[in-house]
């Protein structure tokens, strides 16, 4: 029994002893101030991009996604389209949705509309910038000072065959024209005769085959389709709403993507691969049911429109004028 006295003394010892430094370590705390917890994050970002490279006038959107901790909000006009630091991009559309879970949690979601006009750019970049929030409420019932969160940027791929270095972007200039060489000009009439004879082959061929009694039914339809396809798209264009210069610059690109295919349906000309002033001059050369200057003028215009900064894009008026000699220049299309 002696023996285990030393061994009940060392286990009352070690007991007493967390005991008394925790009462130690309460008498120091000094009065008022409360231990700092463990934090966590009081906010999860998230960034996206819809699209890593985009060509000259397209667009991108770059999305943010905020979910804040109950008690947690930002400040909502830290997440303007003008707080962005871009370099190479414009902002042509900015959308803010914010709503609460049941958790009584904070979740916004941001979408910057971002597209570029500048085919000499090298780099296409979105800044990293801050964010201030506020967590919580303050000593004495007021409001916590601002704190600040930071948002990641992103970089965009110049996606482009054009050279690095190009200030200027000049679609079509004159070149020199190389004379043909002396053996193309002697072996030039064997070529044509060759050609006509090939032609004629290639006419005989399609004669008898229509005399066979091959129906153009199918191009008749694909004919009607084209038609309603276009008057389609000129009612959609007419009711949508273009009062801003993104809904602009898109309406513009819908309307001359349906006149070049509707002019492909009819004529079978290249109608996507032509500029204005060759789909003019090709149309005027064959017996298209629509007038070749007006289409070469709506062409144009919306060409005009989509290949120029935003600031200097029409207004509602111009586009609605031009929409109005759409439906005038296809107006008898059946």
């Amino acid at each position: 029994m002696r023996s285990l006295r030393p061994l009940a003394v060392v286990l009352l010892l070690l007991s007493t002893t967390p005991l008394a430094m925790a009462r130690a370590g309460a008498g120091s705390q000094e009065p008022g101030v409360a231990s700092a917890p463990a934090v966590e994050a009081d906010i999860e970002v998230r960034t996206s991009l819809s699209q890593t490279a985009l060509w000259l006038g397209s667009a991108v959107t770059f999305t943010v996604s905020l979910t804040c901790k109950p008690g947690v909000d930002v400040l909502q006009e830290d997440l303007g389209a003008d707080k962005l630091t871009l370099d190479g991009l414009q902002v042509v559309g900015h959308a803010l949705n914010r709503r609460v879970t049941p958790d009584g949690r904070t979740h916004y979601d941001v979408a910057y509309r971002l597209t570029t006009f500048e085919p000499g750019a090298e780099t296409l970049t979105i800044g990293d910038w801050t964010v201030r929030y506020t967590a919580g409420a303050g000593t004495q019932g007021g409001s916590q000072p601002a704190r600040d969160l930071r948002i990641p940027g992103a970089v965009v791929a110049w996606r482009s065959a054009l050279p690095a270095a190009l200030k200027t972007l000049e679609a079509r200039s004159g070149r020199v024209v190389v004379p043909a060489p002396r053996w193309w000009r002697a072996v030039r009439p064997v070529g044509i005769a060759l050609l006509a004879g090939s032609a004629g082959v290639f006419g005989w061929i399609l004669f008898t085959r229509m005399s066979a009694g091959r129906t153009r039914k199918p191009r008749r339809s694909l004919h009607r389709e084209s038609v309603r396809d276009l008057q389609g798209t000129l009612r959609a264009l007419r009711d949508a709403d273009v009062s801003s210069s993104g809904h602009r610059l898109a309406a513009y690109a819908t309307l001359e993507a349906a006149v070049r295919r509707h002019v492909g349906s009819v004529t079978a000309l290249p109608g996507s691969a032509l500029t204005p002033v060759e789909c003019r001059e090709r149309l005027a050369a064959s017996p298209a049911p629509f007038s070749a200057d007006a289409i070469g003028r709506i062409l144009g215009d919306c060409q005009d429109a989509r290949y120029q900064p935003l600031e200097r894009l029409p207004g509602q008026d111009r586009f609605h004028a031009t929409l109005d000699a759409a439906a005038e220049a296809f107006a008898g299309a059946r």
